[in-house]
């Protein structure tokens, strides 16, 4: 009996074919995995774009904040930096269920006298303090069993159309103090219970007269600022009803004359002569001044709508302001300074766009230290041009914009990518056999 062998012959891919297909695979998923991680991708960065602490008292404060983009944002506080465990919502919303907004506005309650308050503000699920990471921070004043005597203030919101303007936040601000802050209501009206001012530098009360000058600033959901300058008396109530024009604060026109900054700014310079100043000027704290308070406001004068980028030495501290459409700008320090000499440096610019800077050498005293004689007198300070202050001092400065104290959480794998993946390996794995 003979038995024939069949033999069977196995057909394989040609070498050069098998190669172009792995080179094509792998060109292929490369391309998949990039394209998934581009940074289009990613969530855009939401921003403050303002924020303010007013209604500040012994046992509340309010907290007013806008962002760049709508979004879900409360705040998380507590009395130590690493024990932010309690949290508040806007006073508009459901406790635990933030709305979508721009303008946002919590209430503090049932906090203790004369303490310090570290918070961050959350937005999006990601919390965003003064630096990555040092939080927010607040001082509650002293018990005080006597409030003001000053009749309510209120009034009702219109936009240029007639239309009542609903959410529309509310800062009353005087002076050196604390502002006080509310929202209109669903009519366009507003009511401000001023039971409690105070200093924003000493914390202690302050009592203003009837002819008390008054800023009244309105910010509605679409970023539209109207600013009202009046007295207190004229506020209580308002004679006539304020109406918006529909100007974003980056388009208001910008204040001619020296004698309108004069009238629009008397009362952020607390009855300084402004025409002592350089257009572009630092006006507190004063050249070689001793300040008994260890977070002093920072004041000066600039260009409508500019940035100005601070630096306080040897702090190395940062801050970034914009000046107010009555040409002042101001920061409350949201930290401590320790005692001991200081500079303050400051770069801005003028009404040609070139660069200035300005300094201010001052001195923090310790703690129950008196101030000695008088300070030196401010004096105009002649800007020079831009660098005085080192640029690579200010890097890529941009505090109004905060960074996250933790990063993004991960939302998940991409279940397209995944599978793609996988079959591209299988097909790896079959070219490979083919080829050998």
């Amino acid at each position: 009996m003979h038995y024939s062998v069949l033999k069977i012959q196995q057909r394989k891919i040609p070498s050069p074919i098998a190669l172009g297909l792995i080179i094509a695979l792998s060109a292929a998923l490369t391309f998949v995995l990039n394209s998934t991680n581009k940074p289009g991708n990613e969530e855009q960065k939401v921003t403050i774009s303002t924020s303010e602490i007013a209604n500040l008292r012994d046992n509340t404060v309010s907290i007013f904040w806008r962002t760049s983009e709508p979004s879900a944002s409360y705040i998380i506080y507590g009395t130590q930096q690493d024990g932010l465990n309690q949290q508040v919502f806007d006073e508009r919303d459901k406790a635990h269920n933030p709305s979508i907004r721009n303008n946002h506005i919590t209430t503090l309650k049932d906090l203790q006298a004369d303490t310090t308050y570290y918070y961050e503000i959350v937005i999006n699920g990601k919390k965003i303090g003064q630096t990555a990471q040092r939080p927010f921070t607040f001082k509650t004043t002293r018990k005080i069993s006597s409030p003001l005597d000053i009749d309510p203030i209120y009034g009702k919101i219109t936009d240029n159309r007639g239309q009542i303007v609903v959410e529309g936040i509310v800062i009353l601000k005087m002076g050196n103090t604390y502002p006080l802050i509310t929202y209109t209501k669903t009519d366009g009206s507003f009511l401000i219970a001023p039971c409690c001012i105070f200093n924003s530098t000493t914390l202690e009360p302050y009592y203003p007269s009837n002819e008390q000058a008054v800023y009244l600033e309105i910010i509605d959901e679409a970023g539209n600022i109207e600013i009202k300058k009046t007295t207190l008396a004229d506020i209580s109530p308002l004679k006539e009803t304020i109406v918006m024009d529909g100007q974003e604060e980056s388009e208001k026109k910008q204040l001619g004359d020296t004698q309108d900054r004069e009238k629009v700014s008397e009362v952020l310079l607390e009855a300084e002569n402004i025409s002592k100043y350089e257009d572009v000027d630092i006006i507190f704290p004063k050249q070689g001044a001793a300040i008994p308070a260890t977070k002093p406001i920072l004041k000066g004068l600039g260009e409508p709508g500019k940035k100005v980028i601070g630096q306080l030495d040897p702090d190395g501290k940062l801050f970034e302001v914009k000046v107010g459409e009555d040409r002042v700008w101001d920061f409350a320090l949201p930290f401590e300074l320790t005692p001991g000499e200081h500079t303050l440096n400051v770069i801005t610019e003028d009404n040609t766009g070139s660069k200035l800077a300005l300094n201010r050498t001052f001195t923090i005293l310790k703690s129950g230290e008196a101030v000695l004689g008088s300070a030196t007198p401010s004096g105009t300070i002649t800007p020079q041009i831009f660098p005085t202050i080192a640029p690579t001092a200010l890097p890529s400065l941009s505090p109004i914009q905060l960074t996250p104290t933790s990063p993004p959480p991960v939302t998940g794998s991409n279940i397209t990518s995944f599978a793609i993946f996988s079959v591209a390996l299988v097909l790896f794995g079959v070219g490979m056999i083919l080829l050998f």
